[in-house]
């Protein structure tokens, strides 16, 4: 298995135990989940770059998350384990995405 994959499941496992971390717990997988998306993303340009996109919503909402209750936590580390998955295997299949942006 990957390190990705291991990651991947130590979010989840996170996730069915949310109940049991600390607020550090929870802040530091979050961070780590966002660094990983972030180096799993293609670049961006220099425009998207200036406005706050779905990833920057995501650190937002799972940090804010991350101090209130245990459900909102739980929803937004398995969103974090989603997306890192779904960028994972666009990586390993080599699937090129392209962005119309009209």
């Amino acid at each position: 298995m990957s390190s990705t994959n291991d990651f991947i499941a130590e979010l989840v496992r996170a996730a069915n135990e949310v109940e049991k971390l600390s607020l550090s717990e929870r802040i530091r997988l979050i961070g780590r989940g966002m660094t990983t998306i972030r180096q799993l993303r293609p670049p961006r340009t220099d425009k998207e770059a200036r406005r706050m996109d779905d990833v920057d919503r995501l650190e937002t909402r799972s940090i804010q998350a991350a101090t209130s209750c245990n459900d909102e936590t739980r929803n937004r580390l398995i969103e974090i384990a989603a997306m890192i998955r779904d960028l994972h295997i666009v990586l390993d299949t080599g699937t090129e995405i392209e962005i119309d942006q009209k």
